[in-house]
């Protein structure tokens, strides 16, 4: 869902980032980030997905409760495309 989100933003606004963050916060609050950047830009959602997910794969099982996912995409082709396309949901 949350990759459907930030999709959707992405292909609307037409832009082509490199970059997938994924953000996540602990129950504790403590939050962690990781990316990846590609050698080309991302032009489908299937692509984000599978990063996405490979990024979340390294960090499981995690010990405790998860509050919070996010996903962003980011380092756009065109300079002028600074708005990032992200989104950030509550898991509950």
């Amino acid at each position: 869902r949350v990759v459907g989100i930030v999709w959707d933003r992405i292909e609307k606004a037409g832009a082509e980032g490199r970059t997938v963050t994924l953000k996540i916060k602990f129950a504790d609050f403590r939050q962690i980030t990781r990316a990846q950047s590609l050698a080309r830009p991302v032009v489908d959602r299937d692509t984000l997905v599978q990063v996405a997910r490979a990024l979340l794969d390294a960090l499981l099982p995690v010990e405790q409760g998860v509050r919070l996912i996010g996903v962003t995409l980011s380092g756009f082709a065109h300079e002028a495309e600074s708005a990032q396309g992200q989104a950030e949901l509550p898991l509950d």
